[in-house]
């Protein structure tokens, strides 16, 4: 398989001797599509809950915005949709929660 490029020439983007990969979409099954549902509708809900602001520094988010983080993981058998184990914290508040400090 070839691709040209801006300035017109042409690169081979497949080894020699080997057919290009097939990079098909994988089908989501229903229960993903389910579990997919569900942290939606759960972020929306922590959203409204902490009114767009980080729940540890009640600050606005910086330019990595908000991630929902868990108090108590699944490894440790926290439920990941249950909206009493969930916050919705800043980059840097998150950084700190997993132990990285940032200068």
């Amino acid at each position: 398989m070839t691709t040209r490029l801006a300035s017109g020439t042409t690169v081979s983007t497949s080894l020699p001797g080997r057919s290009a990969p097939n990079f098909s979409m994988r089908r989501v099954t229903r229960k993903r599509q389910y579990q997919l549902a569900q942290e939606k509708a759960l972020t929306q809900q922590l959203l409204i809950r902490s009114n767009g602001q980080c729940e540890k520094c009640h600050e606005w988010p910086d330019w990595r915005g908000l991630s929902k983080h868990e108090i108590r993981h699944r490894s440790q058998g926290g439920d990941p949709l249950d909206p009493g184990n969930c916050l919705l914290l800043c980059g840097k508040c998150h950084s700190g929660a997993h132990g990285i400090r940032e200068t």
